[in-house]
């Protein structure tokens, strides 16, 4: 399925084999993607990256994860709100003179954890070439340009490494079909349905880089390719995870789909949108922010409690939209309205669950997420 285009060599491995590794605990497998903007033959193309992080027992990587994020704020005289951090916040502990270099000090040594048994890395160039689309909507099928294949992968890509990992690796014996996905939005597509198919447990995770260890170290070794490759081409990609990762550990290999036969794969079958809502893990805390802008409500204690119990629970938190979340409402949820004046507006939720306390003022969370 892949090519030699602009990749030097379609598919690459890291010279270590796992072999001998066995899952121990229950393994799962965590993605995260962007995108790079290069010129070539005074044309400005666009590469798609994702890069997904199979881990062999998830409650070891979780432990010891936080661990480590706990001494590197030691080290960098900082105290986290949380001990599940984007990318921006691990800058955040740092000093004016350590800001461009902690990204690579962190993630270097979270990639050392054992328990990460793979690194699978996808690329895609997207160049002039035209494919079709929407094939199995009754309306026409169109041929999608350059630019809309952009914006219509960007929105899914972190899907490809995974689907493209579960179908190389989910059988081997350090493999995993248990897959926990950064919410996201997007067209019906194929790698959704066939992750869909393959995978056993399926969670889409919305604020999951700041919820879920392994969903944070996907976001953090994205930031840590960015900060350390030049041409984006799948080996020096690979090169680099390799020299991060001990040669007994991690897996690294990438692929590249190119083509017009491989991105036809990749683009949308139809133009409804995925249903990602049935796949969030419960309980759900939903956050109606009332006035409060998502930058600001990060900076909130109740933002950090609330993402500290779903971590616990193994649930997720999610910023109420009643268009999109009115009959996802279970009765082990909670709504969380940060202006109490706004509470009346969810009495519904509480009269169709049967329950009387779904809705929450910001003190009364506080008190309840501790």
């Amino acid at each position: 399925m892949s090519s030699d285009e602009d990749i030097e060599g379609s598919e690459e491995e890291s010279e270590t084999t796992p072999e001998d590794r066995t899952t121990a605990g229950e393994a799962w497998v965590g993605s995260d993607a962007t995108f790079h903007t290069y010129s070539e033959g005074g044309f400005q193309n666009k590469s798609e990256i994702a890069i997904a992080i199979a881990v062999d027992d998830r409650d070891q990587f979780n432990t010891r994860y936080r661990s480590i994020i706990e001494e590197k704020a030691k080290e960098y005289d900082s105290s986290p709100k949380r001990p599940v951090l984007k990318s921006h916040e691990v800058r955040e502990m740092a000093s004016e003179w350590d800001y461009d270099g902690i990204i690579s000090d962190v993630v270097e040594d979270l990639l050392k954890i054992d328990n990460i048994a793979n690194i699978h890395v996808t690329v895609t160039n997207i160049t002039n070439q035209m494919v079709v689309a929407y094939q199995d909507d009754n309306g026409p099928r169109e041929q999608i340009s350059r630019d809309d294949l952009h914006g219509e992968l960007t929105n899914y890509y972190h899907l490809i490494a995974v689907w493209d990992y579960l179908d190389e690796y989910r059988d081997a014996p350090w493999g995993t079909d248990n897959v926990l996905l950064d919410d996201f939005e997007g067209k019906d597509n194929l790698p959704w349905r066939r992750t869909g198919i393959i995978s056993d447990e399926l969670h889409v995770i919305p604020q999951g880089d700041a919820t879920y260890p392994l969903l944070s170290l996907a976001d953090l070794t994205m930031d840590y390719v960015k900060e350390n490759v030049e041409k984006w081409t799948a080996s020096e990609i690979r090169d680099t995870l390799i020299s991060a990762t001990p040669d007994d550990t991690a897996y690294v290999n990438t692929k590249g789909f190119h083509t017009p036969e491989e991105v036809s794969d990749l683009v949308p079958l139809a133009r409804r949108n995925i249903n990602r809502s049935k796949h969030y893990p419960h309980p759900i805390v939903f956050i109606d922010r009332g006035g409060i802008s998502r930058d600001e409500l990060t900076n909130y204690e109740i933002y950090h409690t609330i993402a500290e119990y779903v971590y616990e629970e193994s649930g997720c938190m999610k910023f109420f939209s009643e268009t999109e979340d009115g009959d996802v409402v279970e009765p082990e949820d909670y709504i969380v309205c940060l202006d109490e004046s706004d509470t009346h507006k969810y009495e519904k939720f509480e009269e169709y669950n049967n329950s009387d306390d779904i809705i929450l003022t910001p003190s009364e969370a506080l008190e309840k997420f501790h």
